[in-house]
């Protein structure tokens, strides 16, 4: 069996608000009419992401900047001194600067909250940027790991892309070649902002946005995974993930293509309506029945990737439903950070584990004070099935179900 045993997040040093991104669509560098700028600030609006976190500092973009050496600029800099006319190179500068950073960060935490751990095998993944040598080579070689058996980059996975990461993981592990995993998955999509005014400037329907969108709800960020071999209570065992792809009329839902100017990110309207004719299809007989083995939604932990309030809201609609106490931990993770792509089930599988640790300390606390007053304490336990799932381009969707150890260590259930 495969384990996630710790896991740990890494974020940028700025954020960006409502108000922020507002002033750049705005701005008389671009041409956007009047009535396409009112949808966007409704979208924004409507979105409920308060403030999304940034590898940029996007509140300086019109200041000329003159670096102190007379170096090349610093990424934090670097689109105002190409006067927000930056090209691919210079994107894709920022890009690898910032996804390196806040991969190490991400994965310096994970090893910094094991004694003595010895990481065997590295999976990186990402879905904004290209960089040769790959992102876990160089996560090997800076983070000084001896002993690294196997490594791989799994990238262009997208929102779901933690997944697979796991199920390669969990089939290391499995195969006996390796007993401890390390994930990291890190994703950048702010060096890729490009509001880009629309070719024509009277269109005003809803396909002028599928270019905004993204500019709108992606943010910037890393999480880390540590997956074990070893069988250890408050450990996640991974379970047999499940996948679908739909047909090839939703192929660009969800789409990443290169232009002049960089990548162009893009979410066509109709991804929505796809996932809300899919979803019930396989909602009861396949992800309730098969894959987590209940129908009973209230009892399961749902760890669902916030991609957007509509899509979320799709869940909310199924028979049986998911109400807004199951996708509590989605629906905070969108608040205060938008859309990190593939990073984001990571901080929402982070906020499920301490809210399981709060809750265990509280029970704990509880029973020691009814034995000291003599009371008779009924123990119930919710929340040690969760069920993962992410969307990814293609369009496609992937689910995996996790199962929360309670059982103390013995002999037999640990790998030697």
């Amino acid at each position: 069996m495969a384990y996630i045993t710790h896991v740990a997040s890494a974020l940028p040093p700025f954020s960006l608000s409502k108000t922020e991104i507002m002033e750049i669509f705005r701005h008389p560098t671009y041409d956007y009419p009047d009535s396409l700028l009112v949808k966007i600030e409704r979208i924004l609006e409507n979105s409920d992401i308060e403030c999304r976190p940034t590898a940029v500092d996007m509140s300086q973009f019109w200041r000329e900047v003159v670096p102190e050496d007379g170096s090349y600029p610093t990424p934090k800099n670097l689109f105002q001194a190409a006067g927000f006319k930056p090209t691919i190179t210079d994107r894709a500068i920022v890009w690898e600067t910032a996804v390196k950073q806040l991969a190490l960060s991400a994965a310096r935490q994970i090893i910094s909250q094991v004694e003595g751990v010895k990481v065997q095998g590295v999976i990186t993944n990402t879905s904004t940027g290209f960089t040769l040598p790959n992102l876990d080579t160089w996560l090997v070689q800076e983070l000084g790991l001896e002993g690294v058996q196997a490594h791989f980059s799994l990238d262009n996975t997208g929102c779901g892309g933690l997944i697979p990461c796991l199920d390669m993981a969990r089939s290391l592990i499995h195969s006996d070649r390796l007993s401890t995993v390390l994930v990291v998955t890190v994703d950048c999509c702010t060096p890729h902002f490009n509001p880009t005014s629309p070719s024509d400037p009277t269109t005003t329907n809803m396909d002028a946005m599928e270019p905004i969108l993204p500019n709108i709800l992606f943010g910037d960020g890393a999480g880390a995974v540590l997956v074990s071999g070893k069988r250890s209570p408050g450990a996640w065992e991974i379970g047999v993930p499940w996948g679908v792809i739909l047909g090839r009329s939703t192929r660009d839902n969800i789409r990443l293509g290169v232009t002049q100017q960089g990548y162009h990110l893009r979410l066509a309207k109709k991804l929505v309506l796809d996932l809300a004719e899919l979803l019930p299809q396989v909602w009861g007989n396949v992800i309730l029945d098969q894959v987590m083995g209940s129908r009973d939604v209230g009892a399961i932990t749902w760890l669902v990737h916030p991609g957007g309030k509509k899509i979320l809201e799709v869940f909310k609609g199924l028979v049986p439903p998911l109400t807004d106490v199951d996708l509590r931990l989605s629906e905070e993770v969108m608040r205060t950070k938008g859309n990190l792509v593939s990073p984001t089930l990571v901080f929402v599988l982070e906020l499920m584990m301490k809210e399981q640790k709060d809750q265990e300390q509280k029970e704990q606390e509880q029973k020691e004070q009814a034995q000291k007053e003599q009371k008779k304490v009924t123990e119930k336990r919710t929340g040690d099935i969760a069920c993962m799932v992410g969307p990814g381009p293609g369009t496609q969707l992937k689910i995996v179900k996790l199962t929360k150890v309670t059982a103390p260590l013995t002999a037999r259930s640990n790998k030697v």
